[in-house]
């Protein structure tokens, strides 16, 4: 009777296979899900901007009305554009932050222009001088009796409806997010020849 000797190459796969995990998890944009993620985020920006932002004005006053482009400058953040100022610099708006820990990935996305979250949210403004002054300028500008008549109120605020962009554009991009993260991982899958 001879003795018949299986031999595997375990040991060697084991080690593509640790090393193909540790590419998941790197966190730079060599990284897999750290590639995904930025993907991810920028699949949100553009729903966001797409679906929830409209280039004419939505019903005044209407509570989750589509949000009104009218600098362009949100819209611009969101999709992680540069602004660019009178005296001829460029500032970057946008937030976009992966952050990978031991089993945890997290996609940041959002803007630091002042009013993006009365609107995602919705809240009260306090009327100021300035603003009455900047009503003022506007109905000089364009005519519009809606200034005017915010110039002239004698209302100390006033609330904002909520007119979300990002929470619902996140949550439309779920199908799309679960595609990137699965054919990033599949693609890399495939490149490693494991």
């Amino acid at each position: 009777m001879s003795d018949l000797k299986i031999i595997t190459n375990f040991p060697k796969k084991s080690k593509e296979i640790k090393r193909f995990a540790a590419k998941l998890v790197k966190r730079d944009s060599g990284g897999v899900l750290f590639r995904a993620m930025h993907r991810s985020l920028e699949e949100v920006g553009f729903i966001a901007a797409q679906d929830y932002m409209v280039t004419d004005s939505p019903e005044e006053g209407a509570a989750g009305a589509l949000l009104s482009r009218r600098s362009g400058r949100l819209v611009r953040s969101i999709l992680g554009s540069h602004s660019f100022s009178a005296g001829g610099g460029a500032t970057k708006e946008s937030i976009r932050e992966v952050k990978i820990g031991k089993g945890h990935l997290e996609g940041i996305i959002g803007t630091t222009v002042p009013y993006a979250a009365i609107h995602e949210f919705g809240g009260t403004i306090s009327v100021t001088p300035k603003m009455k002054g900047f009503f003022w300028h506007m109905w000089y500008e364009t005519g519009d009796t809606k200034w005017r008549a915010m110039a002239l109120t004698k209302k100390q605020s006033f609330t904002m409806p909520k007119r979300p962009y990002l929470t619902p554009a996140r949550d439309k991009a779920m199908p799309e997010v679960h595609n990137i993260f699965r054919d990033e991982i599949l693609d890399a899958w495939r490149r490693e020849n494991i």
